[in-house]
């Protein structure tokens, strides 16, 4: 390899780099802010309206170390769009299983008031409550949204460990094991999504083997692990939400910024192949 050409292999690298600090720092601010509005001012619950029975109420899931605030803005926006949400916080630091205990009665209690199935929305943590959620009562639960979801586990729980819900994040732990032994339900429609700057997950796209008509995976370009619970991600999610996007068994790509990288800003609404199935 010639000096130019590493030159410009250490360039890449670097702008590589700071795009995804540059993007994480700019979400992470973003989510600290909502944190402290919604500590120091306060919020008011979203009323669940009979009008919107027609679609499926939303549950959201945030991640670790987080609380509602993180999924307040999507809340918000699904809100707006006709959608009942249900983004109440969860004990992220007690057992993941009480956790899935509690959800689950909410969620059977929500398929019973409407008459519809629920769609769940998770965030790294919170995405994977939303598949143990899913394999425990895929009767009550028509789509799983799964972003930035840590599939194998991660070790960046250790300095958790102390508490139950760190230690079953861990890779070697029995309740990472569970979430991907055995099929994933057939009558459940899975979205794994996948920031491609994303500096937590290292496995991506691992969960479940490719072929299966329900399972859908997207990376979004140049977003990272906070990044993807962004304003730039609510399209996708809307597209998947009111079955605009059907998916396939291929990678998908997307672009939450098609008119800055060069395409036309009709393009949001597309979808490109990033990969073979």
């Amino acid at each position: 390899m010639s000096l130019k050409m590493k030159t410009e292999k250490i360039k890449g690298f670097v702008h590589d780099f700071q795009t995804v600090m540059g993007n994480e720092i700019r979400a992470g601010r973003k989510n600290l802010r909502r944190h402290l509005r919604h500590v120091f001012e306060g919020r008011d619950r979203k009323i669940w309206r009979p009008e919107n029975f027609t679609r499926n109420p939303i549950f959201t899931l945030h991640g670790y170390l987080q609380g509602e605030a993180a999924l307040m803005n999507l809340e918000d926006f699904l809100d707006e769009k006709g959608f009942n949400v249900d983004n109440t916080p969860y004990p992220f630091y007690r057992d993941l299983r009480f956790v899935e205990d509690r959800l689950t009665q909410r969620i059977i209690r929500a398929h019973e008031i409407t008459g519809r199935r629920a769609d769940i929305i998770g965030h790294s943590t919170g995405a994977m409550i939303a598949v143990a959620l899913a394999r425990r009562v895929p009767e009550h639960v028509d789509k799983v949204i799964s972003m930035a979801i840590p599939e194998n586990g991660s070790e960046f729980a250790i300095p958790v460990w102390f508490l139950q819900s760190g230690r079953q994040l861990l890779p070697w732990n029995n309740y990472v094991k569970k979430l991907v032994k055995g099929l994933f339900p057939e009558e459940v429609n899975l979205f794994i999504i996948h920031g491609s700057c994303d500096p937590l997950i290292t496995h991506k796209f691992s969960l479940y083997p490719r072929g299966a008509k329900n399972i859908h995976r997207i990376m979004v370009k140049s977003l990272g692990h906070l990044g993807l619970i962004e304003a730039e991600i609510f399209p996708l999610i809307y597209d998947i939400l009111s079955g605009r996007f059907k998916g396939g068994n291929e990678v998908f790509e997307y672009d939450p910024w098609p008119e800055r990288d060069g395409g036309p800003v009709t393009q949001r609404a597309g979808w490109e192949v990033a990969g073979g199935g």
